[in-house]
């Protein structure tokens, strides 16, 4: 089994954490896990010189500029990191022969699809967000072939900021609160997604075919966010009370897809990646939520 040093960029992330966490346990792997201070992917020169550093053979890019509604009016911000620092990263991984990893969004997707959106489908992002993260795939598809892109969807774990500790919160301090209905998709538990990385790069380890392709990675299932926040409120007998509103009636700056339901087929089947439920996921959760 061939011994990586890993890069993962974005290192104070929630996504980061845990593919770091994981790795650590293992131990196969040298693992860099590092925060924009210390590897910041719009600079080119700074990211070079962390690879040459330390040797890296493999870049998990989870490093994204996330608020989507900012976005909006950050434009040249949120294309700084999402689109030209996935560029950065295209170009130093071609200069030192690095396989990468890059973490892209279902919010390359309009959602006006009706059954679960497969990887070739075309994309049409409805926001700025959207549209970055699209063209930070495009950089990276057009500039480095060995590249792995997994789309994901409503991540979330039980620490940092997402919709589960939002709405662990709020059901804390309020009677009632209000949650769109009208858009699905499906949630997507941190270390479910983090692991699914894990076995992608062990694959690699033992030599078998790199697959370089875009893929996708979500919980099984599909939800509203009313639905997951009703799981939340059910599992952890939360009594504040949930009422679904319409798209319409939760104006926010950014356009969200109203249908992001990935198929994760060729992600299984290539890799012979498991995927539990969003609601087994949702479960072990919140009991590793009560361990800690």
């Amino acid at each position: 089994m061939k011994r990586y040093n890993i890069l993962i960029t974005g290192g104070n992330g929630m996504l980061a954490s845990h593919i770091k966490s994981i790795f650590t346990k293992e131990g196969a792997h040298q693992i860099y896990c590092l925060g924009r201070q210390e590897c910041d992917i719009t600079e080119e020169v700074q990211l070079e010189e962390v690879v040459n550093k330390h040797h890296i053979n493999i870049i998990i890019n989870t490093a994204a500029y996330t608020a989507v509604d900012l976005a909006e009016t950050e434009k040249e911000a949120a294309d700084k990191i999402n689109h030209l620092g996935v560029q950065n990263i295209a170009q130093v991984a071609n200069n030192n022969d690095i396989q990468v990893i890059h973490i892209s969004t279902d919010y390359v997707f309009d959602g006006k699809q009706s059954s679960p959106i497969k990887e070739e489908e075309p994309t049409h992002p409805l926001s700025v967000y959207g549209q970055t993260k699209r063209d930070g795939e495009l950089a990276l598809q057009k500039q480095h072939s060995k590249s792995i892109i997994i789309r994901t969807s409503w991540l979330y774990d039980g620490t940092h900021p997402n919709f589960f500790t939002t709405m662990k919160r709020l059901g804390g301090e309020k009677k009632e609160i209000s949650v769109v209905n009208d858009q699905f998709g499906t949630p997507t538990y941190a270390p479910d997604l983090a692991n699914a990385i894990r076995t992608i790069i062990t694959h690699w380890s033992h030599g078998y075919n790199p697959n370089y392709d875009i893929y996708h990675y979500s919980g099984e299932g599909i939800a509203s966010w009313y639905d997951f926040a009703q799981e939340i409120f059910f599992k952890l007998a939360i009594p504040c009370a949930i009422h679904p509103v319409s798209t319409e009636q939760f104006v926010r700056p950014a356009q969200r897809p109203k249908f992001a339901v990935l198929d994760k087929n060729k992600i299984k089947y290539t890799f012979g990646i498991k995927i539990p439920t969003w609601r087994e996921s949702l479960q072990t959760c919140i009991e590793q939520d009560n361990l800690d």
